[in-house]
């Protein structure tokens, strides 16, 4: 065998066996509408200046973002659209589409979805999702938020596919909590 020949041929093995390294297998679950349900505990506070806030108001200020954090515990459901691209690119967790956040998909099965995104901008935040396709019409999940100021948030997540027309949400969008 000639040289080149074999160069040949050792560089369309090398190939062959480095396509399944990069060929991602989606998660198995139904596209359209999803019903998502999370909860949510969050540990810290946001680092808020008071200090310009008359003293009389200062302790309704900290009342009212403690009742803030107490309502993140409980649970919210919300309805999303899931196209082929969200299983694709990863779920985003940017509501506000900040461009200093990139999206990672750390591992992708027919069972399995972990997800990490990274935010440099003005609320730099690391979120990280897992989520488990028990069925194709249900999932669960847990993530974890660090987020500036110290706070984190760990988070559990559990959805139903309700059907495959997503009526007026395009695919990657959700509705209100």
């Amino acid at each position: 065998m000639t040289g080149l020949r074999l160069i040949s041929v050792a560089a369309a093995i090398a190939v062959g066996l480095a396509v399944p390294a990069f060929a991602t297998e989606l998660p198995n679950v139904k596209l359209g509408l999803w019903e998502m349900t999370v909860s949510m505990q969050v540990k810290g506070m946001p680092s808020v200046d008071l200090s310009k806030v008359p003293a009389d108001k200062q302790a309704m200020a900290q009342s009212m973002m403690k009742n803030a954090m107490a309502q993140m515990g409980k649970p919210h459901t919300f309805k999303t659209c899931i196209g082929q691209d969200q299983l694709k690119k990863g779920v985003s967790f940017d509501d506000s589409k900040d461009p200093s956040c990139t999206t990672t998909v750390l591992k992708s099965s027919a069972t399995e979805l972990q997800v990490k995104q990274v935010c440099t901008g003005k609320r730099p935040r690391t979120v990280s999702f897992d989520y488990t396709a028990t069925t194709p019409e249900s999932v669960s999940g847990t993530g974890h938020a660090d987020m500036n100021g110290g706070m984190a948030a760990d988070s559990k997540v559990s959805g139903k596919w309700l059907g495959a027309d997503c009526g007026s949400l395009k695919p990657g969008q959700a509705t209100k909590e």
